[in-house]
Formats: C-alpha cells, sequence, structure tokens
C-alpha cells in the first residue's frame, strides 16, 4: 500500500488561499449575475434588468462585460497554460467593451456595439449604451486582469491594485447615492444612469482583483498574521460599514420628519465617533491580549535558551548543534576545547571548517555524520577509526 502524504499549512497560508476562494466565488457570483440580466433582456422580466421600475436597467453589454470579468476573475489563479490563456482573451475582450464605449462617448461614434444584444426587448425604447462610469469601470478593469501578476519599482507595487481603487470608489460613491436618494451620484445627465446592480458587481469586481492575489502587494499586508494584518482585517470592514449605515438612519429619519438638517448632523457625527471609539478600544485591547502572549511566549522561549545552554555546559561530552542548513548554532566548552574554536569563533560557521575529521589509517578526510544526515535524511553509522584535526593544526596544515 502507497504511504499517504499530509501537508500542514501555516495560518498565513490558509488566510491566503480563504481569500482566493473568495475571489473565485466573486468571479462566480459576477457571472451568474451577467447571465441573469441577459436572460432578464431575452424574456423581459424588470426585477432582473432593473431590480426596480425605479432603478435604472443594467445594460446588456453590460451584463456581458460581467461575465467577461467573473471569468476572468475565476481564471485568475490558473494553474495551467491553457486556463491562463483565456484569462487573457476574458481581459482583453473587457478592456475592449469599455474602451470603445469611451471612444463612441469621445467621439459620438456609434461602432454598432450597444443594441446588438437587447434580444427580447425593443432598442428604441431603451438607452442602449452603458454609462461613461461604467465603460470607464471596464477599461480600468481589463487593464488591471491583464496586469495582475505585473510588478513595478523597488517596492514591487501591484498596479492592478491601484487600478482596482477608482472602481471601487466611484460605485461605492453610486451606491451611496441610491442608499441616501442623491440620483446625481449614480446619474450623468444627459447620458444614462448606473443601475443599482451595477454598482455592487462594480464592487465585486473591485474586490476580486484585490482578493486574487492577497499574498503580493498591499494585500499581503492585510492577509498577514502580524499585528498590521490583524488590525487591518479587523478595523477596515466597520470603518466602511458603520458611517454608511449611521448616515442612511439619518436620512431616512431626517425624511420622515423626525428631526431637522443641524439635529441629524450632531447626532450621526456624535453616533459615528462613540461607535468607532468603541471600535479602536476593543482593537487596542485584542492587540494587548496578543502582546502580552507574545512576551510570555518569548519568555518561555528565552528560559528553554538559557536551560539548554546550561545542560551543554554541563556535558562531559563535546556537543555540537547546527540549523537545517548544518551552519552552527551553539557549542559546550568541552566541544570548544576539543575543536580549537572559541564559541564566538564557531557561530554561524558551517560544520566541516569547525569540526574537520580524518581517517585514522589513510588520513582521508571523513565527512560528519550530520552532513550526510542533513543532506541523505537518514541515521548512518559513527565513523570509526577517526582523528579531529584542531584549530591550531588546521591553521598550521593551511600554512
Amino acid at each position: 500500500m502507497g504511504g499517504v502524504s499530509v501537508t500542514t499549512l501555516s495560518g498565513d497560508q490558509v488566510r491566503v488561499r480563504t481569500i482566493q476562494a473568495a475571489s473565485r466565488a466573486l468571479g462566480g457570483a459576477l457571472v451568474g449575475l451577467g447571465c441573469a440580466v441577459l436572460c432578464g433582456w431575452l424574456f423581459l422580466w424588470q426585477v432582473l434588468i432593473s431590480v426596480s421600475p425605479r432603478f435604472a436597467p443594467m445594460k446588456p453589454n453590460t451584463a456581458l462585460g460581467f461575465v467577461a470579468t467573473g471569468g476572468a476573475l475565476w481564471f485568475a489563479l490558473a494553474p495551467t497554460d491553457r486556463e491562463r490563456r483565456v484569462l487573457r482573451a476574458l481581459s482583453w475582450f473587457v478592456l475592449l467593451l469599455g474602451g470603445l464605449t469611451l471612444l463612441e462617448y469621445s467621439f459620438t461614434w456609434d461602432l454598432g456595439i450597444d443594441r446588438s444584444l437587447y434580444l427580447g426587448a425593443e432598442p428604441a425604447r431603451w438607452p442602449a449604451r452603458m454609462s461613461i462610469s461604467a465603460a470607464s469601470h471596464f477599461t480600468l478593469l481589463g487593464c488591471a486582469l491583464l496586469l495582475l501578476d505585473q510588478r513595478v519599482g523597488h517596492a514591487r507595487h501591484r498596479p492592478s491594485e491601484w487600478l482596482a481603487v477608482p472602481v471601487w470608489l466611484s460605485s461605492f460613491a453610486a451606491l451611496l447615492g441610491y442608499l441616501y436618494g442623491v440620483e446625481s451620484l449614480y446619474a450623468i445627465r444627459p447620458y444614462s444612469s448606473t443601475a443599482l446592480h451595477t454598482t455592487i458587481a462594480f464592487q465585486c469586481c473591485a474586490l476580486g482583483v484585490w482578493f486574487s492575489r492577497p499574498d503580493q502587494g498591499l494585500m499581503r499586508v492585510i492577509s498577514s498574521s502580524g499585528p498590521g494584518g490583524h488590525l487591518a482585517r479587523r478595523l477596515l470592514p466597520p470603518i466602511v460599514v458603520i458611517p454608511v449605515f449611521l448616515g442612511w438612519l439619518r436620512v431616512k429619519g431626517q425624511d420622515a420628519g423626525h428631526f431637522g438638517t443641524a439635529f441629524g448632523t450632531a447626532v450621526f457625527v456624535a453616533s459615528c465617533l462613540v461607535c468607532l471609539s468603541i471600535l479602536v478600544v476593543s482593537t487596542a485591547k485584542a492587540l494587548h491580549a496578543a502582546d502580552i502572549e507574545r512576551r510570555q511566549a518569548e519568555l518561555k522561549l528565552q528560559e528553554s535558551e538559557d536551560y539548554l545552554a546550561l545542560t551543554l555546559k554541563s556535558i562531559g561530552d563535546g556537543v555540537i548543534t547546527t540549523n537545517l542548513q548544518g551552519l552552527i548554532t551553539s557549542m559546550n566548552p568541552v566541544a570548544a576545547e576539543l575543536t580549537g574554536f572559541s564559541l564566538s569563533d564557531a557561530i554561524g560557521q558551517p560544520l566541516a571548517s569547525v569540526f574537520k575529521l580524518l581517517d585514522e589509517l589513510t588520513r582521508e578526510p571523513i565527512a560528519a555524520p550530520i552532513e550526510r544526515i542533513l543532506r541523505e535524511g537518514t541515521v548512518v553509522a559513527r565513523p570509526q577509526r577517526v582523528v579531529l584535526i584542531r584549530a591550531e593544526r588546521q591553521r598550521a596544515a593551511d600554512r
């Protein structure tokens, strides 16, 4: 029977894989949303086209753009050359879709790409072209997807991360426009508006680009197990959600006539201060507890190292310890006396340069057993009839 191989992942590796799985899930959700909207246009289902009659519809070419973007995010973790080619093809499609639409707006062209997907609907009844913001977002997303694995500068920044930032910010502003009833945040007159589910989908696109490479760029800090990563994961979601939710309550309360503008603004500011202060204090307490645990672990490690050093000194035989690379990490006084090397001179040196063995009869060099153990991973027999060369004799031989 064959053996079973078990691979243990570190906390950072588990977190990276989880975030990457979230990116792929977002890609699948975008493909599903785009296909649902296209079906809505095919069968004229209003709920799929625009969610509500009061809201703008998602254009068919916008839906197709989300299908391509979601597919690219799905293949962003592609292990094979074929899947990487699919990723690049979908990324180019997204870039061309957005870029050609921007050219139509800029030069008043009609390239015929706006009405070709209206399926069961009558194009004359609907504004055919996606909004300028949607076209801009697809252009940025196409570039981001093409540059997923590119690095620039000494800091090795990821351009794809920065290209996704304006997509997230702009779509977030449009989402706030829907939440607070500010039409100017999601509609550019006289051009078409951005649909509600379009704004949410662009948020998912930006997150998908960020999550696709969580072990690189800025996401490397957020996904790390260090205090910076812990702080970012704990603070970023509430910092975004809490002010948005409190602002929504303030707008709804004022619309209902419960209070005026000045009172509502004062309550909103006070509520934000209280909630964010509680969040900061709770995070500080968690970091303080983690710091205490770290210090206790360091103290136990130091006590263990001190005990090991005392044990080594008390052993009557020569003892030399190395790391997995065969470099000396410690040596007791007996070993220092036998080899002729002081501890300060031996630390960090390869074992073979300090612990030199010769065959007693042939005077041929003999590799130390530890070197074979590190190289072959097997236990070897103790050499017989060996002579240890002290440092003085080594220096004399070198001269």
